[in-house]
């Protein structure tokens, strides 16, 4: 693993918490989206709120995945793409085509990766062009989903192109997903439904394959290595995302049902659309003592949400209307890392940098009526419409000194030293907005992150640490609220009996932790322990108000302790057993009025998480081939502090997956969700009409690649 930013090191030789997952291990195991391989790691919880929109909570640092700003940071290479969609309150999905490793960082990473990464970093590593021989790949995948499932796609080329040998080379990627949807919406035959749509004029039709996705993507990288000292390396990447209708269940209809309208003016049913490009170019220089680095990287992102809200605005219109909201983003971020290590043979050594990123994001969000106009109660008056602007400007410098002080004892000490400046604009008019409002806000941070490591390694099979680390996100203003979210105009938002805040504070993380790392019978069985404990000051939570609008709030004090196991086992020359486990308990430390008590449990997080997976490699005709069973426990939790309505988790799942080598051709078998579980994996917020993302039914598929040219 490379996330110390020191160079390759054996994952048992980290003195911290931390998982990888190898490219063989991706391959094997089917691993294709984020939700595959994180839901396999000890104290990470994923959700997907529909295509390219996910959220990823590491140590239960996060009171709402849904609507909150994100606490884990996301990389790919040595880029960040954490909150770029959703209004910044969701990351985008990058498909595992052609990746060396993901590396995935428990705790807070304050020090090196900053702001965003307050619970912890996952950072995809792509496969860098060879240098020394032309390769490639094609490969194709079948599958089909159970009921109420159908047929999915999946292509993939991979072309490596070394046009000057030891020198120069290209590295080329392209994919298709095509993933079919596995909700109903029975909108037409639903008696409710159907009659609201009779009295108001609404389009209600019945589809199937709803949620079904597209991903189109591709990358292209060029390498220059034109001397020992220097090495340079430009990635390009692409890729889009359609998906038609929200992948959610209305829990009152039972199974993968929902009820949704589609827009008249389009016969069109929801859907999401997203787009990302990023561009990088990191330069590497060794100078024997020193070693630099410059990443610097655009990134381009456009997201799009047309969703039917009329069931959650019963407050503007008693009747389920044909009531549509629009939300669309739009981000530009140019980032700057410069980096400097020392590589002296001596006991002290350091890590120093600079970080400095630009990001504007604007965004748009229409509510209108899209039923028949002579049944409008509104007369065609706008519902809403509102836009806003947020730019802001960090400038960060970090480092970190090491001492061996013995060949067995070493300590590490970081700071970061950041500062923020965000200027926001925002303009909203309508019904929901009452008389309307123009706001411009301007606000500035800065502060310091710190960490203290020290290690202990006694001999080469054991290793143990202890360190304290720092986290923050920072703050940003609020929309404000519209005069119908306090009819009575006490000031305070109906139904949640709080004032609305104008901004959120930031959050900071304290962590304490200690673990190991050990192997055993010479190698063939690892071991990595943690338990740790954090104080969270400050978090975000997420009320929802009579108006159906939700409303962010800091609630005091929190704290998420725990402990997690992984490790793997060669049975013997054949089998593998991999295992990993964590416990996770998050609560209030002090009374939030209006929000929570002393003692209410934080949600959004499974108190008991476990994998166990076993692996069985052999020759079948003198043909290398294996055989692998994964299975996987998600504990139960809530998406409120109150633990009301119905539990998220507490199910079970099982994949199964048979590989063959014939030569250039790999041939594998699959069976996802053997168990065809239909759990919960998150329920949408809105209590009278809660929606629920479910797990995809048993898919079952084969997989065939054929490999071109020269193989490692």
């Amino acid at each position: 693993m490379t996330a110390q930013k020191r160079g390759a090191e054996n994952l048992q030789d980290v003195a911290m918490s931390a998982s990888v997952i190898s490219g063989e291990m991706i391959d094997r195991q089917g691993l294709v989206g984020m939700d595959d391989y994180l839901r396999t790691i000890p104290g990470v919880t994923y959700y997907e709120f529909g295509a390219g929109r996910s959220s990823i909570v590491i140590r239960g640092i996060s009171a709402d995945p849904q609507e909150s700003a994100q606490t884990t940071g996301t990389y790919i290479n040595e880029t960040p793409i954490t909150s770029l969609g959703d209004f910044g309150n969701s990351s985008p999905e990058l498909k595992l085509v052609d990746v060396e490793r993901v590396e995935i960082l428990r705790g807070p990473q304050g020090t090196l990766y900053g702001a965003s990464s307050v619970g912890g970093t996952v950072r995809i590593i792509t496969a860098q062009p060879r240098l020394d021989a032309f390769s490639g790949s094609v490969a194709t995948t079948l599958s089909s989903t159970g009921d109420p499932g159908g047929t999915n796609y999946h292509g993939e080329g991979i072309l490596n192109m070394p046009l000057v040998e030891n020198v120069f080379a290209v590295r080329a990627v392209a994919y298709s997903y095509e993933n079919s949807g596995y909700y109903k919406n029975i909108a037409a035959s639903d008696p409710v439904k159907s009659a609201s749509a009779a009295r108001t004029g609404a389009l209600a039709l019945d589809r199937d394959d709803v949620g079904n996705s597209s991903f189109r993507g591709g990358r292209v990288s060029a390498r220059w290595v034109p001397s020992s000292r220097l090495d340079v390396e430009l990635m390009v990447l692409g890729q889009s995302i359609e998906q038609d209708g929200n992948p959610y269940a209305d829990l009152e209809l039972g199974g993968f049902r929902q009820a949704r309208y589609s827009r008249v003016s389009t016969r069109r049913g929801e859907y999401t659309e997203d787009d990302l490009g990023i561009s990088n170019l990191v330069v590497n220089y060794d100078a024997d003592r020193f070693a630099f680095t410059s990443s610097t990287s655009w990134i381009g992102y456009e997201n799009t949400q047309d969703w039917d809200v009329g069931q959650f605005w019963t407050f503007l219109y008693e009747d389920d209307a044909p009531i549509f909201i629009r939300n669309d983003t739009d981000s530009d971020s140019f980032i700057q890392e410069f980096r400097v290590t020392s590589e002296w043979n001596h006991p002290v050594n350091f890590l120093a940098g600079a970080y400095y990123e630009d990001l504007d994001q604007t965004g748009a969000q229409i509510v209108e009526w899209d039923g028949d106009p002579a049944l409008d109660p509104f007369a065609g008056a706008l519902i809403f419409d509102g836009t806003f602007r947020t730019q802001r400007e960090q400038l960060a410098f970090f480092g970190e000194l090491s001492w061996d002080i013995t060949p067995a004892l070493s300590a590490t000490v970081g700071a970061r030293r950041f500062d923020y400046d965000t200027e926001s604009t925002e303009f909203g008019e309508g019904l929901v907005a009452g008389d309307g409002f123009a706001l411009d806000s301007e606000s500035r941070e800065s502060g310091e992150n710190y960490k203290v490591n020290v290690s202990y390694a006694p001999a080469d099979e054991s290793l143990y640490y202890a360190q304290w680390a720092q986290g923050f996100n920072p703050g940003y203003p609020l929309s404000s609220a519209g005069s119908n979210c306090d009819i009575d105009g006490d000031g305070l938002l109906d139904g949640i009996g709080l004032a609305p805040q104008d901004q959120v504070l930031a959050d900071t993380l304290n962590s304490y932790e200690i673990g190991s790392a050990l192997s055993f019978a010479g190698g063939r069985i690892l071991l990595r322990t943690a338990a740790y404990y954090n104080e969270w000051k400050d978090f975000p939570i997420l009320l929802v108000a009579d108006c159906a609008v939700g409303f962010l709030f800091n609630a005091g004090e929190a704290s998420t302790r725990g402990v997690e196991l992984e490790g793997s086992a060669l049975l013997d020359a054949q089998w593998r057993l991999d295992f990993s486990a964590a416990y996770t308990q998050g609560e209030l430390t002090s009374d939030a009025p209006g929000l929570g008590v002393d003692g209410d449990r934080l949600p959004g997080t499974p108190e008991y998480t476990a994998n166990l997976g076993l692996q069985f490699d052999t020759l079948l005709r003198g043909l290398p081939a294996y055989a692998r069973a994964d299975l996987a426990y998600v504990g139960g939790f809530y998406n409120n502090l109150q633990e009301e309505g119905e539990e998220i988790g507490d199910y079970t799942t099982l994949n199964l997956s048979a590989g063959l080598r014939l030569g250039r051709w790999d041939l594998q078998l699959f069976v996802h969700n053997v168990t065809d579980s239909d759990g919960t994996t998150w329920i949408y917020r809105f209590d009278e009409y809660p929606s629920a993302f479910l797990l995809r039914p048993r898919t079952a598929g084969v997989k065939l690649r054929y490999h071109l040219g020269r193989q490692r």
